[in-house]
């Protein structure tokens, strides 16, 4: 029988499928993270569980419907990572409920702290900054297709409904002077699928245990541009060095580490032992696969399309409040949409420039 998952019912529900018993029970706990799906922690003496429920209809303030059988991809995308990436990295399937959409995970280990609210709190590790970006680079080098999961991965419905409607098209439409560049940019990205991308790889779903990254929340995962993963963090890091001036410096560097990260080799410590050829070679994204040449001007294009959506989209960031500010981050968003900028360095140079003088710091 279907229902909506809380934390008033998610007990009576684990010990219906048989998971545990009412006396196993420590403690219970809805999560904040996200606005897509319903999440109850459940603490238990012997293992903490995440029961995982998505929404058809999403907790923002406009209207936006989605697919609920999302969540049956993240579940494949969560048991190939179990194969792939060393415990402690991601989460483990422990039950799965297709009629309620939902599935009962592993929980991060204790003592993981989101490394969202780190950042918000000023804690800003370029160290963590580097791991993402090597635990990303490895996502990426999944070889979905000779691991025959192509077909899983190829349908991009769930990262239209959550991504290029609420962000790009509804954006394209508020403003007319960069519309055309929003769609192109849009559509850059529906029609390069190269590789594995998760699609909503930003701090909030990125744990710190350890100085380790914990990744969590796949259901926007396909088969996609990996240049979509890369904005998407940056994206999130340069808006917080505009919510957090007088640390951007500290930001800009996290930018760059991050990027260094991804292009370093892998750590193996992320990596299990997998036969031979799970792995992509590193080459040319243009070409279909991965590393070489990067366009450092599309990654740029498309920080700008996510920049503006994230103010005037379906899902704006929530600490970004006053008019001036959000104005700033439209100008901004707007100057790499509009002017050709050819590297990172250049954006955080311009950033730099435009937080000053907006702010009238002198350092």
């Amino acid at each position: 029988m279907a229902f909506d998952l809380n934390e008033n019912n998610v007990k009576d529900y684990l010990v219906s499928v048989g998971l545990l018993d009412y006396g196993d029970v420590l403690s219970v706990e809805t999560l904040g993270w996200g606005v897509s799906n319903t999440l109850v922690k459940v603490l238990t003496p012997t293992r903490n569980m995440v029961v995982k429920q998505s929404l058809e209809y999403l907790r923002v303030k406009e209207v936006w419907k989605a697919d609920r059988k999302r969540i049956y991809t993240e579940r494949e995308c969560i048991s190939l990572l179990e194969q792939v990436l060393e415990p402690g990295s991601c989460p483990e399937i422990i039950y799965e409920d297709r009629p309620n959409f939902l599935f009962v995970m592993s929980s991060a280990p204790e003592g993981s702290i989101n490394w969202k609210e780190l950042l918000m709190s000023g804690e800003i590790s370029s160290e963590m900054a580097e791991e993402s970006g090597k635990l990303l680079k490895l996502f990426h080098s999944l070889d979905v297709k000779s691991l025959g999961l192509k077909e899983l991965f190829n349908n991009l419905d769930s990262f239209i409904e959550l991504r290029i409607d609420p962000y790009h098209r509804t954006v394209a439409r508020l403003h007319s002077d960069v519309s055309n560049i929003v769609e192109m940019e849009a559509e850059r990205m529906l029609d390069t699928q190269v590789t594995l991308v998760h699609g909503d790889y930003s701090p909030k779903n990125l744990l710190v245990f350890k100085k380790k990254p914990f990744l969590i929340d796949f259901e926007v995962a396909h088969l996609g541009n990996p240049i979509f993963d890369l904005a998407f963090m940056v994206n999130h890091l340069f808006l917080k060095s505009i919510y957090n001036v007088p640390k951007r410096n500290d930001f800009f560097e996290a930018i760059r580490r991050f990027l260094q990260g991804y292009y370093s080799i892998v750590d193996l410590d992320y990596r299990r032992t997998l036969p031979a050829g799970n792995f992509q070679d590193e080459a040319d994204w243009n070409n279909g696969s991965l590393d070489g040449t990067i366009s450092e001007t599309n990654l740029i294009k498309q920080i700008g399309c996510l920049m503006l959506a994230r103010i005037d989209g379906k899902s704006p960031v929530e600490y970004i409040i006053s008019n001036d500010t959000k104005d700033l981050v439209r100008r901004l968003s707007k100057y790499l949409l509009l002017e050709n900028y050819q590297s990172i360095s250049e954006v955080i140079n311009l950033f730099d420039l435009e937080m000053t003088r907006e702010n009238k710091l002198t350092s």
